[in-house]
């Protein structure tokens, strides 16, 4: 059975300023999302919420038609990479892998990599922005997660970086679901099986990508 991420009666509000109040979203395991909107509409917000580690004053976030939220307490269900970061600075990276990847096989299919080949007695502080992003874009996409939420993965990366970066998230998108927000959107129009455009608070699920156009996100030159 494939149990679909949903999401859906999600409110938040600062003060007077309404940040989400008419949303659905939903990402079945074999597909890879496209969260698109301007700086400030609210799509690290609204990852947050289906992760679990932000409340709003009310969400419906489900598994399978299971109520999950906060959902990083269901074990193997959800991981997500927020945009500041994910390793721990202190450590060693030879120390993180196994705190995030328990599957011996799966770490030495990460070790193949040079970004972690080449700095397994560096601690996290000590990596570049482009490694650190890679390594963890890595480690979640080799975790035992059905759900992935991936806030601006390709940061610090370069063309070459994203390329392989692409092709990996192609990769295992086939055992799970994937949603996906950059400000590089180039990069998701050839990966992304739909797009959901976050815009006044409200989802706007797109069908054809000349939309982004119509409702204002790109501009016909782009």
């Amino acid at each position: 059975m494939n149990e679909c991420l949903e999401a859906d009666s999600i409110i938040l509000t600062y003060g007077r300023h309404t940040v989400l109040s008419d949303v659905y979203l939903k990402c079945c395991m074999g597909e890879i999302i496209g969260l698109l909107g301007r700086n400030g509409s609210g799509k690290s917000t609204l990852l947050r919420i289906l992760f679990g580690t932000l409340q709003g004053e009310y969400q419906s976030v489900r598994i399978g038609g299971q109520y999950v939220y906060p959902a990083y307490r269901h074990s193997g269900k959800i991981k997500f990479l927020p945009q500041k970061g994910l390793l721990p600075s202190y450590l060693r990276l030879r120390q993180i892998l196994p705190l995030y990847i328990t599957d011996v096989g799966k770490r030495e299919q990460i070790g193949q990599f040079p970004e972690v080949r080449n700095n397994l007695d560096k601690t996290a502080a000590h990596l570049s922005g482009g490694e650190r992003r890679i390594i963890e874009t890595l480690l979640l996409l080799h975790s035992d997660a059905q759900y992935l939420l991936l806030d601006e993965p390709f940061t610090h990366l370069s063309p070459v970086q994203v390329e392989r970066m692409l092709d990996l998230i192609r990769h295992h998108a086939s055992s799970k679901g994937i949603i996906i927000t950059d400000h590089q959107y180039r990069y998701l129009l050839g990966i992304c099986n739909r797009f959901i455009l976050l815009r006044n608070g409200k989802t706007l699920h797109l069908q054809h990508k000349e939309e982004l156009v119509t409702y204002g996100y790109l501009s016909e030159a782009e």
